[in-house]
């Protein structure tokens, strides 16, 4: 959690709009995840609040909110449902389903390795859905364990679907020598530590994203699915880019 994050209040409790925020479930990257209450409809949801810095560069918002109508549209029993993406008093926010159970990466924390039948029952839907959101064009950016959940009856649901191009990256950059200057920076290390493990060869040297990009990172959850370790060992981001 970088300082910024730590120092963000929580506001469960408060309410935005029509939406009561009752539980923060997470802080990352992009904002917080709260469960609420529609008022309107009397339903739970998920509330993603975006830090103002994630939304303030008009192009890159509406570019998001183009690939975020494509995703709502597509529909999948392995994709979250997006429901809405509002401004209201100058907070940005996107409201979806809420989805409960265990993240892969905590299943993971308590398990050495997966047997064959457990990889598959995961994987496969995961692939799944990344082939349904591949064909309408959309690219996670950020496949990893933290962004996978499965439910209490085994369903299996992708998180974050597309909206990774939000996140505030050393990494949008397509000049390599910009990837590397950016890179050495103290900010920067405490800000991708987390997603590096997953990071394909062509997203870290700030290449063109595509595809393959979620394949690569898909392959990387397998192996350690399948093996309890990472395919990468380093203890910093430079050396862990560097075995790429």
């Amino acid at each position: 959690m970088t300082q910024s994050e730590s120092q963000t209040p929580d506001r469960s409790g408060s309410t935005i709009g029509p939406y009561e925020l009752t539980r923060l479930m997470g802080r990352g990257g992009m904002g917080e995840v709260y469960e609420a209450i529609d008022t309107r409809l009397d339903r739970v949801i998920a509330v993603k609040l975006l830090r103002p810095e994630v939304v303030q560069d008009a192009t890159r918002k509406a570019r998001f909110e183009r690939e975020a109508k494509a995703l709502a549209a597509l529909k999948h029993p392995s994709i979250v449902t997006i429901y809405s993406i509002e401004t209201i008093d100058d907070v940005t926010l996107i409201t979806m389903e809420l989805v409960k159970g265990k993240t892969l990466s905590d299943i993971l924390k308590n398990t050495s390795t997966m047997s064959v039948d457990d990889v598959l029952s995961i994987s496969l839907p995961v692939a799944d859905a990344l082939g349904a959101a591949h064909k309408q064009g959309i690219v996670h950016r950020d496949i990893k364990p933290d962004n996978i959940i499965v439910g209490d009856s085994g369903e299996v649901t992708v998180l974050d679907f597309g909206l990774a191009k939000l996140a505030t990256s050393p990494f949008e950059s397509t000049n390599p020598d910009d990837v590397k200057t950016q890179a050495i920076g103290e900010t920067v290390e405490g800000r991708i530590l987390g997603t590096v493990h997953y990071m394909s060869p062509e997203q870290a040297q700030g290449q063109e994203i595509s595809a393959s990009t979620d394949v690569f990172s898909l392959g990387v959850v397998l192996y350690e699915m399948s093996t309890g370790t990472s395919p990468f060992e380093g203890e910093t981001t430079l050396t862990r880019l560097s075995s790429l």
